[in-house]
């Protein structure tokens, strides 16, 4: 949804040393029928006012900011301490599943950290922030295609050449939900909770950089244009579902939910919250909150499947309907194998 550009400086500093930095721009589209669509200046909006005044208050869990205004936003370019984004294709196997899971945490554990100190404050910053992807409204919004991605994965699921019990389940359970997506969608996210925090609202593997310092995993999070303030376990079920390979969620999904409440409760301690505040934060606690959000993170991963798994770069004729685009992409085993296991994992854990 936006502009990236590399830039690279040379020459001398005023003590004669040389210098040498490299930047990452990232520039306001321009083009008028994407920002009326997908509401690209709001979301733009979003991001500039997260790294302004959330990230210096969270830590540095995305890149340093140099500069930012309506237009552009400059930071420094990871790249040069070896951060790279993952293989798409290939998801994320365990041990970087659980690097991802354990930055969430933290930067879940700082935000709520910020509130339980002074919820006034916390309340003023969040008023300026805006939902964009799922606004009360009825103009146009990138959430709009949320009901054509659930069509699309229907249509992936009645494909399958011999259609399983747990396949046909997964389809009814689908054609249930599909025409009222967006409502669900909007009232999850648009609900109240005492521990809601800042969420980044779009961690998928495209948005997360990896560096390894000898045998550990650095995660750096990037593009918070969706950052929101909402349950932590919107932004859980939104990683899991669409990024982790498939064998992690069928093996390991209980070890993930397990690392994150205990990650979780452990930051929030590092961060001398007192215990009383936090106490009623048990397991009892976030299993609630994962059964109650588990079907947004579930319909994102459904919307980001087609990008991911696609072996190629998606071409929009932007004089088209955005919205509709991505009932047009092509099924494949992939991308069919991958929605029957999320549905099927939904299904089986959540109802």
């Amino acid at each position: 949804m936006s502009i990236i550009i590399r830039t690279e400086i040379e020459g001398i500093l005023g003590n004669g040393t040389a210098c040498k930095k490299s930047f990452i721009t990232k520039r306001f589209p321009c083009d008028p029928l994407l920002v009326a669509s997908v509401r690209t200046a709001e979301l733009f909006r979003n991001e500039v006012y997260v790294y302004r005044k959330f990230l210096p208050l969270l830590g540095p869990f995305g890149p340093e900011l140099i500069y930012a205004d309506h237009e552009k936003i400059i930071m420094e370019d990871l790249s040069l301490e070896k951060f790279s984004i993952h293989d798409r294709l290939s998801l994320l196997d365990l041990e970087h599943c659980t690097a991802v899971i354990e930055t969430m945490a933290s930067f879940h554990a700082k935000s709520l950290s910020i509130k339980l100190k002074d919820p006034a404050y916390f309340q003023r910053l969040i008023e300026p922030m805006i939902e964009v992807v799922y606004p009360s409204d009825e103009k146009p919004s990138i959430g709009r295609s949320i009901e054509h991605s659930l069509n699309s994965a229907i249509q992936s699921l009645e494909a399958i050449p011999t259609l399983t019990r747990e396949i046909v389940e997964a389809i009814h359970f689908l054609k249930a939900h599909v025409n009222n997506a967006y409502n669900i969608m909007r009232d999850l996210i648009n609900s109240s909770g005492k521990h809601h925090v800042l969420t980044h609202g779009d961690v998928w593997i495209n948005n997360i950089l990896f560096s390894r310092n000898n045998k550990n995993l650095r995660v750096k999070l990037v593009d918070f244009q969706g950052a929101r303030h909402a349950s932590l376990a919107t932004d859980f079920h939104y990683f899991v579902y669409s990024s982790s390979r498939t064998s992690v969620i069928e093996e390991n999904y209980d070890d993930l939910v397990k690392l994150y409440h205990s990650s979780f409760l452990r930051a929030l301690q590092e961060l001398n919250v007192p215990e009383k505040d936090y106490q009623c934060l048990n397991v009892e606690w976030f299993n609630k909150e994962l059964r109650k959000y588990a079907l947004f993170g579930l319909f994102s991963a459904l919307s980001l499947v087609h990008v991911i798994l696609t072996n190629s770069s998606l071409k929009i004729n932007t004089s088209e309907d955005i919205s509709a685009h991505r009932s047009n992409i092509p099924i494949t085993a992939e991308k069919t194998k991958r929605i029957e296991c999320i549905v099927s994992h939904y299904i089986r854990t959540y109802m």
